[in-house]
């Protein structure tokens, strides 16, 4: 008897939690009007760039991003695999993967998660404003980690920059890409 009485009152509070949520849907409208600025970013983009790894290793890549509207234009997934430059894409190693979705909540507004082939992945506030999509991450004892991706027309251009206090900032990151379609 114990066993059907707890089942029953975790039945009726579960349908009590969740009857709210299925009688109002939400409205996507709000949502799909935060992520209109990031429109320009639509597409296939082929390009190339550099990344510092280390003190005395940059290494240089070209290769695409492709970002697309996913759950009814709700977020926009971006996914970039960049190769070692100057070798046939089949023969030459990737330097960079990665899988990132931007999003938008009325609470928390925009958050770039970020995924990484290598198994690293965060989930980062950012800001969507005149043309530009900044993200940012704490790096612990090495400061702060910024990107700025800037859309101008068939042209994209990417920087990620440190920063041991927040107000000095140095380059570690560049690529450069044109829209193909």
């Amino acid at each position: 008897m114990r066993n059907r009485f707890n089942l029953a009152s975790t039945i009726a509070l579960l349908i009590c939690l969740t009857a709210p949520l299925a009688a109002q849907p939400p409205d996507p409208a709000p949502v799909r009007a935060a992520l209109k600025p990031a429109s320009g970013l639509i597409g296939t983009w082929k390009g190339s760039g550099w990344i510092q790894l280390g003190p005395d290793r940059r290494e240089e890549f070209e290769g695409t991003e492709t970002v697309r509207y996913q759950l009814d234009n709700t977020i926009l997934l971006i996914e970039g695999v960049h190769h070692a430059k100057g070798l046939p894409t089949d023969e030459a190693p990737i330097v960079h993967h990665a899988l990132a979705v931007l999003s938008w909540d009325p609470q928390a507004g925009y958050t770039l998660n970020s995924w990484l082939a290598n198994g690293r992945k965060g989930a980062f506030p950012a800001t969507l404003e005149d043309g530009k999509l900044t993200w940012t991450m704490d790096a612990g004892p090495m400061g702060k980690i910024r990107y700025t991706s800037t859309v101008d027309g068939g042209h994209w251009h990417d920087v990620g920059e440190r920063s041991t206090d927040g107000e000095n900032w140095v380059e570690f990151f560049e690529m450069t890409l044109t829209r193909e379609d």
